[in-house]
């Protein structure tokens, strides 16, 4: 019994693992699967005809801003566009400063859109997170012939700030000497695990460290829903510093590793650490079908038998919902569940609420598992990040 604004399945009322009874929920055919579809509210931004590049080692990404009305992508008029509003944009796509500075593109750079422009003139002061906040923001608002014209729709382009410029914050997490791949698992991202401390990067040193601790790094660097591995030793080269952090000791659930009980920075002891053969590095895995720890601990969900796909240009991923209990991942029972309880689905994945959808698939579209159902009726509210509350 789901509300819907839960991030996990077991934030949920009814939530119980082993909760299923009578025979409806043991047929093969009550297995409840999930579609996340993807939608947009009133203001949410994007960029649209994007592109990306290096300039002098430094990133740069861009594109037309659309801005959502009535679940419909319009552009936004440049009569009146700033700087300040330019900056609001690349914040709310996650280009934010210090890390990112914004500047407004070239008229036509990211092609135009056919749809008529519904923006103009948000008055930000840049210290906004959306342009809802802004003081001009009003859908809908533009008057004549100017914003009409094709060649008036607005670009932005977020553009990297030197490293030498870029602070961190103690217990931020990134990947270096990063790399990717494609295998048959699907694609793979990874790189050296190191942590802020006192403004620069550490490693982190791997004695204690679990399959647990890396899928906290994966859904903290953005790779929600992935499997979590760990590298082999110096996979991914290693810092010349010394490591200042062992053992977080995480459970899984937790997005940053500060939220792990043993969480301590400048927390080693011992010359095991200080070689530099233990830098710890991360795997984060497409593959939702590997076994073992990797993704799976009680109360963990997963979509399998997933698919995706575009239909009339929008995005939707979905497949049969399985929970982890016991380290095994069983089917739910789809008695008592609602679009409430697939919400909190979806956005345990990465598929929030607020950029996508969520609805109950048609029995058996996913297939079938051969284990029984373990729970039904999780009764969520659909604001729970996770089943489990």
């Amino acid at each position: 019994m789901c509300n819907g604004s839960e991030y996990q399945l077991s934030a949920c009322e009814g939530f119980a693992l082993d909760n299923v009874m009578g025979n409806y929920c043991l047929s093969e055919s009550h297995q409840v699967g999930v579609v996340c579809i993807e939608a947009c509210y009133d203001g949410q931004i994007r960029f649209e005809n994007t592109n990306y590049s290096y300039v002098n080692g430094l990133y740069s990404y861009g594109g037309r801003v659309e801005v959502c009305s009535g679940d419909v992508y319009h552009p936004v008029c440049d009569e009146g566009w700033t700087e300040n509003d330019a900056t609001v944009v690349c914040r709310y796509i996650g280009y934010g400063a210090p890390y990112y500075r914004a500047e407004t593109a070239v008229n036509g750079e990211f092609g135009f859109s056919n749809e008529a422009p519904i923006l103009q003139t948000p008055m930000c002061n840049g210290s906004e997170y959306q342009l809802g906040a802004c003081e001009g923001f009003d859908l809908n608002n533009v008057m004549g012939d100017y914003c009409l014209s094709e060649s008036h729709q607005v670009g932005v382009v977020c553009i990297e700030v030197p490293t030498s410029t870029t602070p961190c914050k103690d217990g931020d997490t990134r990947l270096e000497d990063a790399t990717y791949n494609y295998t048959d698992r699907g694609y793979m991202y990874g790189g050296r695990v190191e942590v802020c401390y006192n403004g620069d990067y550490y490693p982190v040193c791997d004695e204690g460290w679990t399959q647990r601790d890396a899928l906290v790094v994966c859904n903290n660097v953005g790779y929600y829903g992935y499997t979590a591995e760990l590298s082999f030793p110096r996979e991914f080269g290693q810092s010349d510093t010394g490591p200042i952090l062992q053992n977080p000791m995480c459970s899984g659930s937790e997005y940053y590793l500060c939220d792990c009980p043993g969480f301590a920075l400048n927390n080693v002891a011992g010359d095991y650490c200080l070689s530099g053969e233990h830098q710890v590095g991360v795997w984060c895995i497409e593959d939702s079908t590997a076994t073992g720890t990797t993704s799976c601990y009680d109360g963990s969900v997963r979509l399998e038998n997933s698919t995706y796909g575009y239909y009339n240009g929008t995005y939707l991923y979905g497949g049969r919902v399985e929970i982890c209990y016991n380290q095994t991942f069983y089917p739910v029972c789809d008695q008592g569940w609602t679009d409430n309880d697939a919400a909190v689905t979806c956005s345990n994945l990465g598929y929030y609420y607020y950029y996508y959808r969520s609805e109950a698939a048609n029995g058996q579209e996913y297939g079938l598992s051969d284990e029984t159902p373990i729970l039904q009726a999780p009764m969520c509210s659909g604001t729970e990040y996770y089943l489990s509350e």
